[in-house]
């Protein structure tokens, strides 16, 4: 005990106990400071006040303590005073509360004015005003023919403000800026980092060189076992304190408690192992991982991630062992949640309604369907049972990412960066079939070049890991086919063990391709369905659009050149993960830069026993080259027309298996020479990825 006695600890305990306390008095206190909402505006309208007119605003607080609302009244002259020109007969403002309670009432000729058009309604301040509504209501006594209102557009995401003008809705929404004071939210977040920084130092100066504490923690992937348990606590209590905070009005104090308690632990287990020179590169990507990933997981709301409804539907399929049975039932009004507010909408498994899942094969669905079966059996909300699922595919993207990072010869780094890209992770976290699919072309990869490099020889476990991870890969799209091609890397060791294990080869094969090909071919059995007849004019089928293309083949250049001319930069951001959510979340592009920037750092940092050797690189490149066509040329045979100038549909999450390929035949032995960046960059991305939740936050805020 004495050895943690000394001045360094005493003084960040001392610290310690302070930020402690002043967060806690801050809770406790409920401190204020001055705050304002504006929705943001994007255009302007204006209307000609008119005697008998009569315009009714709602408006809904975002301020807890509200104390003044402000809009626009502008004359038609131009530089004209609206205080001078405004008379007591001409009208008077009111504003009620939700129980339509009077709590303002003035002329328009006693109003203060800002900068001679901007009415700012001051009254009483009204606690606990968060998420309450109010209407203002204008009612004109005399004709304004040489005054106008403004109605002022907000932004797309602020849909709160509606006004009423003579009993007709307008179809724009209001922008209307709230005053007020707020609980002091920046204090909070300014205390809690300070003790996560305070917490972070304390455990790594204590336990930096206590052997003992490390290895019983890493004996059986216990402390990341602890970790995922804690992550999930903070994530999903932060995420009910976000609800209660911003829809309901209130502050849930035992939550915030658990979630700064499981941060606290998180932060220690960084600070233990983070930086240990001993940390194998797979132990050190599920220390970042894990924390970030899940939360993904929970912020990025149901059903918001591209085509996760389809995906759902299938899981939900498989779970009923509904195989080969298209009519599904799932719960009524879960694909609407595109707000946290929506967490009190009534949904049970009592409530459904039909639905027609997809097509996809089922082996994509098994552990996510596993999960809702469970949740349904145990009797979970089906919100619980959904977060449940996509938490099955969350550990599989975790454990099979260990094990790519793991078996990876060269780049081990750099797959650490690239598989915590914010598209990869939205997409492991979810229903998507991506899920499996990217996460096993990455195995696959790394298997590949592991066998060649670090073991030179191929045993029934690598045979039996390659063809599996080769498998999911096509099931999830046939367009990776090429990824195939990467066997010839290794054809001599597969030759070998091909000639002294024919029985055994011929059975894991037959069996692989029995899983992966029945579904194929069940797929291409004839259904009842209106089948297209090839029209060369304007072809609408896969096999009419094919025909044109064959008989017209000089169309397909400037189509192809068009698309990459104009959609570039699109498949480079939504790869980054520069729009999350259904491509409905911007995300800032600085925080897109630094993970980009980053990634590309990644290739140059690492001590390298391996490069690829050239007719390597030239299989990767051409398998890139060959697949990024193939997809386009599915997404546009499968959803084009041949009248189109571009190809539409096609996103950069689809290039995720294949980029890597690019990627590590850049990686050299000879790398620079910066040492011990990586920890750095990895506490920059993992700060990064906090921002980019954020933004997420944000956005299914409002």
């Amino acid at each position: 005990m004495k050895k943690y006695i000394n001045k360094v600890n005493i003084i960040l305990v001392i610290l310690l106990l302070i930020s402690s306390i002043l967060l806690l008095l801050n809770l406790i206190l409920d401190f204020q400071v001055p705050a304002e909402y504006n929705p943001g505006i994007s255009e302007n309208t204006t209307k000609s006040l008119q005697k008998g007119d009569k315009i009714e605003i709602i408006t809904t607080s975002r301020i807890s303590n509200l104390e003044a609302l402000q809009l626009e009244m502008i004359p038609t002259e131009e530089n004209a005073n609206i205080d001078g020109m405004l008379e007591k007969e001409d009208g008077f403002v009111s504003i009620y509360d939700e129980n339509d309670e009077l709590i303002y009432y003035n002329d328009l000729s006693e109003i203060q004015v800002f900068d001679n058009h901007e009415l700012y309604l001051k009254f009483d301040k009204i606690k606990d005003s968060n998420n309450k509504k109010y209407k203002i209501v204008i009612e004109i006594n005399e004709n304004l023919d040489h005054k106008l209102f403004k109605l002022t557009k907000t932004s797309q995401n602020s849909k709160l403000d509606k006004a009423i003008i003579n009993e007709e809705k307008t179809k724009d929404d209001i922008t209307v800026i709230q005053h007020g004071t707020t609980t002091t939210t920046f204090y909070r977040v300014v205390f809690m980092i300070i003790i996560c920084i305070l917490t972070f130092i304390l455990f790594r100066y204590n336990f930096k060189n206590n052997e003992n504490i490390k290895s019983f923690l890493l004996k059986k992937k216990k402390v990341f076992i602890l970790e995922f348990i804690l992550s999930l606590i903070a994530s999903f209590s932060y995420l009910k304190v976000v609800y209660e905070h911003y829809f309901c009005g209130t502050f849930d104090v035992m939550m915030y408690g658990l979630f700064a308690f499981a941060t606290l632990l998180i932060i220690a287990i960084l600070g233990i192992f983070l930086g240990n020179k001993e940390l194998k590169r797979e132990d050190l990507f599920l220390l970042i991982a894990i924390p970030i990933s899940t939360l993904f997981l929970t912020f990025i709301l149901p059903l918001n991630v591209p085509d996760e409804l389809y995906h759902y539907k299938i899981a939900t399929k498989v779970s009923m062992f509904h195989f080969f049975n298209q009519d599904i039932m799932i719960p009524k009004n879960l694909h609407e949640f595109n707000l946290y507010s929506l967490f009190n909408t009534n949904i049970s498994y009592q409530n459904l309604i039909s639905e027609i899942a997809g097509g996809y094969h089922p082996i994509l669905y098994i552990f996510s369907g596993f999960s809702i079966r469970l949740s349904k059996i145990l009797q979970f909300n089906p919100i619980i049972g959904f977060y449940i699922g996509r938490c099955a595919n969350l550990i599989l993207y975790l454990i099979i990412s260990y094990y790519a990072v793991k078996k990876i010869p060269m780049g081990k780094f750099l797959m650490i960066i690239y598989l915590l890209n914010p598209m990869f992770l939205q997409q492991a976290t979810s229903y998507s079939a991506d899920a499996l699919t990217n996460i096993s072309s990455m195995l696959f990869i790394a298997y590949v070049l592991y066998i060649k490099y670090d073991k030179k020889k191929v045993e029934t476990k690598d045979f039996v890991t390659l063809l599996m991870g080769f498998m999911f890969v096509l099931v999830g799209k046939y367009a990776y086919f090429l990824l195939g091609l990467l066997f010839i890397l290794i054809w001599k060791e597969l030759k070998e063990y091909i000639k002294a294990h024919k029985k055994k080869v011929i059975i894991i094969v037959l069996l692989i391709a029995i899983i992966g090909l029945s579904w194929f071919i069940y797929t291409k059995i004839p259904k009842d369905q209106i089948i297209d007849t090839i029209n060369y004019e304007r072809p609408q089928s896969t096999e009419s659009k094919l025909m044109h293309i064959l008989k017209n083949p000089q169309n397909i250049i400037p189509i192809y050149l068009n698309t990459l001319l104009y959609n570039s930069n699109f498949y480079l951001i939504t790869f980054l993960g520069g729009t999350l959510g259904a491509l409905n979340i911007p995300i800032s592009q600085i925080y897109t830069l630094i993970y980009a920037a980053i990634l590309v750092l990644s290739i140059f940092v690492d001590k390298e026993k391996h490069e690829l050797d050239k007719k390597s690189k030239i299989i990767n490149i051409i398998i890139f080259i060959l697949t990024f066509h193939i997809v386009l040329a599915g997404l546009y045979l499968g959803w084009g027309v041949i009248t189109d100038p571009i190809i539409q549909g096609v996103q950069g999450r689809y290039f995720i298996p294949i980029v890597i390929l690019l990627l590590l035949a850049m990686v050299r032995k000879k790398n620079i020479n910066l040492k011990n960046i990586e920890i750095p960059m990895l506490i920059i991305l993992l700060i990064n990825n906090l921002l980019i939740i954020r933004d997420v936050i944000i956005h299914f805020l409002v």
